[in-house]
This record gives structure tokens, sequence and C-alpha cells, in this order.
């Protein structure tokens, strides 16, 4: 995993016996004063600076904020903030970035794990928001730019393989992750010289420069660096 934040919903900050029961009863258990009073305590501890990028909420308020920027435009505390936009936005459709190590700490981290020959490059992401996560459009384009033509910490063959081959092999999925007649066409033609992220946690839905053409199941989704508008992936289950 590249990047030294993740992402999640916000109530996931809150402490963990709060989270409990389904979404409506935990909503009304957060109005009982003594419940806002500890989870202010500890969303004043977890949050820190209140440096966690607001990635999503239902009434498209503060999208692209941190939690201080947007407190401050409130009058409140991060932690205050945090906690009452939980409770107003009903909590599950709203998605914060909160960073789990400094820039710095996760660059020295990376040089050693993201070469490792255990490790797999992979990531999740959420797409259908405005301000998604910059892993959903960056995260194995940077793995190459930076790691392979930059830094020269791993070839291109092993960083190819940790993206393909190694994952269809951990989850047994023997028609994936080869160039082989009778196998799924999932191909990637990229130019090596280029390719890089463009996706920044101020400006996420950007495009990959570098990448020509994508095809899944033989079908081109990306042609000539443009998107096709053809949807021919489907689900991909674990082989028993």
């Amino acid at each position: 995993y590249l990047y030294p934040a993740g992402m999640t919903h916000l109530a996931m900050m809150l402490p963990m016996e709060f989270q409990t029961g389904a979404p409506a009863d935990m909503l009304a258990n957060l109005e009982e004063p003594d419940v806002r009073e500890k989870s202010l305590a500890y969303l004043q501890e977890e949050l820190g600076e209140g440096n966690q990028i607001v990635g999503y909420t239902r009434s498209g308020r503060f999208i692209g904020l941190t939690l201080a920027e947007a407190a401050k435009s409130e009058g409140k505390s991060h932690a205050e903030f945090g906690f009452d936009l939980i409770r107003e936005e009903a909590e599950i459709e709203t998605f914060v970035m909160p960073w789990t190590t400094s820039p710095e700490e996760n660059e020295r981290i990376l040089n050693r794990t993201a070469v490792h020959p255990r490790m797999m490059i992979a990531s999740d992401g959420v797409y259908n928001i405005p301000h998604p996560h910059p892993r959903s459009y960056g995260c194995f384009v940077q793995y190459l730019g930076k790691f392979v033509r930059e830094r020269k910490l791993i070839s291109l063959k092993e960083a190819i393989y940790k993206m393909s081959g190694f994952p269809a092999e951990r989850f047994r999925l023997a028609d994936r992750g080869r160039i082989a007649s009778g196998l799924a066409a999932d191909i990637v033609i990229f130019d090596l010289d280029t390719v890089a992220a463009r996706s920044t946690w101020a400006a996420p839905v950007q495009s990959p420069v570098g990448v020509e053409w994508v095809f899944v199941n033989g079908v081109p989704v990306i042609g000539e660096g443009n998107a096709t508008g053809q949807f021919p992936g489907r689900v991909l289950r674990m082989k028993r």
C-alpha cells in the first residue's frame, strides 16, 4: 500500500464501544450527553491536528477540506466538528482519509516493504464520490514510476509480477495474472519512460499519464489514453 493515509467512514474514528448496533441505533446513542463527552475526548486524541481530508458527505458539504479547515469555518474544534458531522450526515455516507504515518515515515517503510519478495502491490478504492482517495487513480502507476523508473529499487519484471501474477496465484485465479493462450486478456500497455500518477490529495480525480491501452477480458476500456465506455469486467472469486 503506497500511501500514508487510508480511507474510511468517519464513524470508524469513534470509540469502539459506540460503534455497535445498526446505524440508526448508533446514531440515537450519540445523542446521549455522556456519549458525546466521552467521544469528544477520544476524538481530540484520535484526530490529532485534524488533517484528515473529507472525501464525501451526503449533503456535499466540506468535501476536499481537512477536518481542521472545515471545523474552523464552523467555529468548532475538529473533534466537535467531526462528532457533529457524523450525526448530521447519518455517519455511513461520510468518508475521511486518516493519516496512519507521516509522509517521511511512509517513504522509509515503502523503500523496504514495496520491494520485499513476499509483498504484493494492491489497493481498494471508492470511485463513485467526488473526492476519492488518490490511490483510486494512482496506485499502480505510482509504483511503476517511483520504484521502477526513478528509484530503480526493483526490476520491471518483478514489479509487474507483484501487480498481476502474484495476486492471481495468491487468490487462485487460474486464468488471470499471465499472458498466455486461453487465459483472460487483462492487459495494460504503458510507456515506462513517462508512466506516472497525477492524482493528488487536493485533486484526486486525474487519470495517469503514460497509459495508452487497457484491455479487460480482451475488450479495450482505455484506448489511446481515453476511456472507451466499455465495461467488460466481472466479479472474480477466490478458487477454493
